[in-house]
Parts: structure tokens; C-alpha cells; sequence
């Protein structure tokens, strides 16, 4: 970064030389100028070069993020600018701040990056968030009030209050019904509500592509689906207790495998969202570590399957994803969702090579043997040892997609961690050591 912080610098050079600063030393500004330094606030950089401190390097990296992924304009980062503002010091005229976020992105880029860069306490900023939207709405009017509901949608999201949130955005759509951020919200919820229909219908008028993975996954399953053969004031089959006609009568059935395989991805979903993706990323940190390898633990977290599931899991967030999308789900996803709970990765070694969709394999913690449904992708042989997640699904069991076969020489640490109640963070160190170089092909000198 080029920059130093002064209160660090003065405690250095006191811990190296007690002596350094007595009396009748030169003032500590004529020894930094000396030494060819200047100084910003707490911090000094080397004079005549171009360092920044770290509150102005953060501030050009959002700038930079929010042109990368919102579009913004010089307009868009002077409105979001006054919405910070109002956010840190108070609002003064609601008007103005109003519209501000009701300008192009602003809203979004706003919650999200409050939220995103609270770490650990995004909760207590979803809640300041919540505050400050109820705030405004007592005096937003008209479409503005759209991006305060918007806002506030998005902090009560971040609560895990996804009912409210719900509702929260069909305010704003009722403000504004061509508002996009709405319209994408309101589509995650009725995906989660299990209607894929009006959820592709939403994304569509939100201008979502049709290449968009969620387009092309809810397009996949409303052209799977079926309609029950059901009278109309017949109970619904989804076990619901309500007539046919009130609960599932515009909802197709889908194939078992397709729900479940639905649900597993809806619940991976939660799991990679603003607020959550964070315990992804820790993860990642400890499989990046183990590997010896320098990326960048969110991209990583977000882009492997094996850590999506490992936090669902064995991290638990299942439980968090039953208590806060719980209620938005058909009765059957819910009781498949609970059934998941408490699952954890598992060592099986096959007996056989997949027949049919189905695998036989022995389950090396308990030595029970199981019949697996798998996929057709599935690969294996009699003899090779995998790492991978059993789901019930019904009266059968699943394995889990992300799952992983076991080298020869990492099967003894691998039966060890799964004969135990071992972490998430040690698996995701497992799932990094088995990828980093062998001893041997390392430089001695490293």
C-alpha cells in the first residue's frame, strides 16, 4: 500500500531503541520529513509517491466495484454518496436522500455492500438498515418509495425475517411495478414457495437473460413438471391439508429426483448469499491454506461445490436455511430439508459400479452397507473410496452431488476424520491438502 500507520511506526522504533524519542529529540513531523515522509491523518507514505491510506483504498475499490457490477456513472456514485451520508450522520431532508436511492442501482449497491462488509456483524447492519428505511418511509412518496421498500426488503432478508422481506418487496412493486430489484426478489421467494412458473415470469419482466442460471433452471423445471390427477377440491398431494385448489391447482408436480435435486440447489443458494457467503469463504481460507495456494478465498468459496456443501452440512447451515426459508416451503421440501439435518460427510467404499442409477457401497464409520441413488454422471469402481454426502430422499438415500473419490494415499486420513466428529474447517484442510503438490516435486529451498 505505500503507507504506514504513524501510532505503529513510533511503537516500532520505541521497541528498537527506547532512547529514539527523549528529550531534546527533533518534534516527530521534522523526523518523518526527514526520513522523506508525509503524513495523512494517522497515516504516512513516502512523499511525492501515489499511496493511498486504507480507508481511501477501500473507498476506490468499492468506487471500482460498483462500476464493474452496478454500471454506475459519476451521477450514481454522487448519489450513493448521499445516501451514505444520511446512513452515517442522519437525514436532513428525506426528499433528497429519497432519491437518491431511488437513483438507476443505488439501492442495491447500498444494502449490499453495508451488509457485505459488516463480516460478522452483517446482521446488526441488515438491523440499522431495516431502521434507517423505516425511517424514510414515513415521508417517501410515490416511485421513490419503491427503492426505500427495496432496501428494506434486503435488510429484513439479511434478519432472516424472509416472510416480511417477501412482503417487503411487493411494496415495492406496488410503488413501482417495473422495479427490478423487486421483481428478482419476489422471484427467489416464489422459487422457494416452489413456483417455478411465476418466478421465471418474474425474472423475464425483471429483464433477467434467459441465459441467466436461474432463468435456465426454473425453465427446466416448469417444462418437467405435471399436473396431478386431482379433483380440484380434492386434498392437495403435496400435503399441505389445504384442497387442491387452494394450495398446488397452478403449481405442476415435479419427479422426485428433480425436486429433490431442485431443493439441494435452492438450499446451496442460501448458502452462497450476500450475509452467508462469508462462513463459504472461511472455509475456502482453510482448504486455500492446506493447498498452498494464493487465491482469493471468496472466489474460491464460491466456486466449489465440495465447500457449498461442507457449510450446508457439516457447518450446519441447513438448520438456518429450515429457520428462515422454512416457512416459505411446500410441506414436502420442508420435511426433505429436515430430514437433511445432522447429515454429515461420510466415507463409503464401493462394492460394485453403478447399476441403474444405483450404487451399492459400505459405509466405513458404521460398516452398514447401503443402495445409493446416484447420478448418471456417476463414475466408480469396485474398490474406490469416496467422500461425499447420503441425503434420505423418501424411503431411499442420495448421494449428494459434490462428492469427491479418495486417492489411495489419503484414504487413512480420510477414514480417521470420518470415524470422528470432525470440524468443517478440517475437512475443507483434507479437501486442501489432497490438492497441493506432492513433497517430492517441491523445491528443497522452499
Amino acid at each position: 500500500s505505500g503507507c504506514v500507520n504513524v501510532s505503529e511506526l513510533v511503537v516500532a522504533v520505541l521497541a528498537a531503541d527506547p532512547d529514539a524519542l527523549r528529550a531534546p529529540a527533533e518534534p516527530l513531523s521534522v523526523i518523518l520529513d526527514a526520513a522523506g515522509l508525509e503524513v495523512r491523518g494517522e497515516h504516512a507514505g513516502r512523499a511525492g509517491s501515489e499511496w493511498l491510506t486504507p480507508a481511501e483504498r477501500f473507498h476506490r475499490m468499492r468506487r471500482e466495484m460498483n462500476e464493474q457490477v452496478y454500471g454506475f456513472s459519476d451521477c450514481c456514485h454522487d448519489a450513493f454518496a448521499v445516501v451514505e451520508d444520511a446512513f452515517r450522520a442522519g437525514v436532513d431532508d428525506t426528499r433528497q436522500v429519497t432519491a437518491a436511492l431511488a437513483h438507476d442501482r443505488v439501492a442495491e449497491a447500498f444494502a449490499r455492500h453495508e451488509m457485505s462488509f459488516a463480516g460478522p456483524h452483517s446482521r446488526r447492519a441488515a438491523d440499522m438498515l431495516d431502521e434507517f428505511a423505516q425511517d424514510l418511509l414515513e415521508e417517501a412518496r410515490g416511485s421513490d418509495a419503491a427503492a426505500v421498500w427495496y432496501v428494506r426488503a434486503l435488510a429484513l432478508e439479511g434478519l432472516g425475517r424472509a416472510v416480511e422481506a417477501e412482503a417487503a418487496a411487493r411494496s415495492a412493486l406496488r410503488a413501482d411495478a417495473a422495479h427490478q430489484g423487486a421483481l428478482e426478489e419476489l422471484a427467489t421467494y416464489a422459487e422457494e414457495r416452489g413456483d417455478a412458473a411465476a418466478a421465471l415470469d418474474l425474472l423475464r419482466r425483471a429483464g433477467v437473460p434467459g441465459g441467466d442460471p436461474q432463468s435456465v433452471r426454473l425453465a427446466t423445471i416448469t417444462a418437467a413438471a405435471t399436473v396431478p390427477k386431482v379433483g380440484r377440491n380434492d386434498p392437495c398431494p403435496c400435503g399441505s391439508g389445504r384442497k387442491f385448489k387452494a394450495c398446488c391447482l397452478d403449481r405442476p408436480r415435479l419427479d422426485e429426483d428433480l425436486r429433490f435435486a431442485w431443493l439441494l440447489t435452492r438450499a446451496v443458494e442460501y448458502v452462497r448469499g450476500p450475509g452467508r457467503r462469508d462462513r463459504v469463504a472461511h472455509l475456502a481460507a482453510h482448504a486455500l491454506g492446506a493447498a498452498g495456494s494464493d487465491a482469493h478465498p471468496m472466489e474460491r468459496g464460491m466456486a466449489d461445490p465440495r465447500l457449498h456443501e461442507l457449510a450446508l452440512f457439516d457447518e450446519g447451515m441447513i438448520d438456518g436455511y429450515l429457520a428462515e426459508r422454512g416457512p416459505l416451503l411446500p410441506a414436502a421440501d420442508r420435511d426433505l430439508a429436515e430430514s437433511w439435518a445432522g447429515c454429515r460427510l461420510a466415507l463409503l467404499e464401493a462394492l460394485d459400479a453403478p447399476q441403474d442409477g444405483r450404487l451399492r457401497v459400505r459405509d466405513t464409520g458404521g460398516g452398514d452397507e447401503l443402495t445409493l441413488l446416484v447420478g448418471d454422471e456417476t463414475e466408480c469402481a469396485a474398490g474406490d473410496f469416496l467422500l461425499g454426502h447420503v441425503l434420505p430422499h423418501g424411503d431411499a438415500l442420495r448421494l449428494a452431488p459434490a462428492w469427491v473419490r479418495v486417492p489411495v494415499e489419503l484414504r487413512d486420513a480420510a477414514r480417521e476424520m470420518a470415524g470422528g466428529d470432525t470440524a468443517a474447517c478440517d475437512w475443507a484442510e483434507w479437501f486442501g491438502s489432497a490438492e497441493a503438490p506432492a513433497a517430492a516435486e517441491l523445491d528443497p529451498e522452499e
